[in-house]
């Protein structure tokens, strides 16, 4: 390998690490939420938690389907950018977990923060939806 052979890989090698962090900045694990409480206020019944679900996802235009008692499958769409999720709720909690992506450069359990933020909107919404429906 001549000198300035050498030179360009090493010129290469410093780049990629350069830029490693640019890639690794907008991706984060993946947020999937196990076992949320439902509220500690008073008891709800399902149809309340399945409401105040669906109304804590409208305001970020969250779109949802039935997939039974306990379930709903929600989908959210944002230019390029697509999540579908399953939420499992019961009485006492709820879980979001992340079933497909799309634009969001979804390796493995690593995906861009723009899902995570998703997520913590969704939950912060259903949850002030569920304070409210139990007031």
């Amino acid at each position: 390998m001549n000198t300035s052979t050498s030179i360009g890989f090493i010129g290469l090698a410093f780049c990629g690490l350069l830029l490693a962090p640019l890639n690794a900045a907008y991706a984060d694990p993946v947020l999937n939420i196990s076992n949320h409480p439902v509220t500690n206020l008073k008891k709800l019944s399902m149809d309340d938690i399945r409401k105040g679900i669906i109304q804590g996802g409208l305001r970020y235009k969250w779109v949802f389907e039935d997939q039974g008692p306990g379930k709903l499958k929600a989908s959210q769409f944002e230019g390029r950018f697509s999540a579908v999720i399953s939420i499992t709720y019961s009485e006492t909690a709820y879980s979001i977990t992340l079933l497909e992506s799309m634009g969001l450069d979804q390796k493995g359990n690593q995906i861009r923060s723009r899902y995570n933020r998703w997520v913590e909107l969704l939950t912060r919404n259903i949850d002030a939806q569920l304070q409210a429906a139990a007031l």
